[in-house]
């Protein structure tokens, strides 16, 4: 599974966010960390990404598909967008965050082979004493919910935030 970013322009009015943005292709697997400071279009990103919002120009493409052209549903069940605002409102637990990023809008009960990917995650990451404390509790949530949905979501071919 890749991701890939072309020519990608986007503005909030006069506001130009993008104007030629591009990025090589985002491998299965692999951990990519965007950072910048507030109001630089991290955000904006990740919800063009996730079709929630519409570029001017250019392209979003996973597995060599334009995610604009497809179905609104089955881009929904490729690419699931989690914000930190969501996962602190929600009350959900670090394990929760993670399953949620694996399975994404897939609907039905968790597998036994979901549940042992997560725990191996948070096993990874050496932090499944954390497993059943709620994001909000943490020290850094905001920065916890971000990292540990991304990896699990990595893992899986999903992207999140």
């Amino acid at each position: 599974m890749s991701l890939e970013i072309s020519g990608l322009r986007f503005a909030y009015g006069s506001n130009v966010v993008f104007s030629a943005l591009d990025a090589q292709p985002f491998q299965r697997g692999e951990i990519t960390a965007l950072i910048g400071p507030n109001g630089v279009g991290k955000s904006s990103l990740f919800r063009l990404v996730a079709g929630l919002l519409k570029p001017a120009a250019g392209k979003i493409s996973l597995d060599g598909r334009d995610t604009g052209r497809l179905p609104e549903r089955r881009r929904a069940e490729s690419i699931f967008l989690l914000t930190q605002h969501t996962a602190m409102r929600a009350a959900l637990a670090v394990f929760d965050v993670v399953m949620l990023a694996k399975r994404g809008w897939r609907g039905g009960k968790a597998t036994d082979a979901d549940i042992s990917h997560v725990e191996e995650i948070l096993n990874l990451l050496d932090i499944e004493h954390l497993s059943d404390r709620f994001v909000s509790e943490q020290r850094r949530p905001a920065a916890a919910c971000r990292f540990v949905a991304s990896l699990g979501a990595r893992s899986t071919g999903a992207v999140a935030r």
